[in-house]
């Protein structure tokens, strides 16, 4: 799964930096960022009052700060209901994490 992932992202990545040089992108923790939401997302169904590890830890806060999550539920949350594509999702969460991200 993570491999397939990773593919995407970095096609995603390749794609927005074509359009827009010099995007800020997040490379290396996007895929793994998105591996923590999903499996917190998949173990709440199954486990009422679950907290996930991320957030019992501040993983969020220290590893990928606001707008990170946000965007990965807006943008990830769709491909596991099933409605988008994962080339769709990682399409647009790339560039939505490029867009929000600060120019230095």
């Amino acid at each position: 799964m993570m491999g397939k992932l990773r593919e995407s992202i970095n096609a995603a990545e390749t794609e927005l930096n074509a359009h827009r040089p010099g995007a800020a992108l997040h490379s290396g923790s996007i895929w793994h960022a998105v591996l923590f939401y999903t499996t917190a997302e998949l173990v709440a169904e199954q486990i009422p009052g679950y907290t996930p590890y991320a957030d019992q830890n501040g993983l969020w806060a220290r590893a990928w700060p606001a707008p990170d999550r946000s965007i990965i539920e807006q943008d990830w949350k769709p491909h596991m209901d099933g409605s988008v594509t994962l080339e769709q999702s990682l399409t647009k969460l790339v560039a939505d994490l490029a867009a929000a991200t600060p120019k230095h």
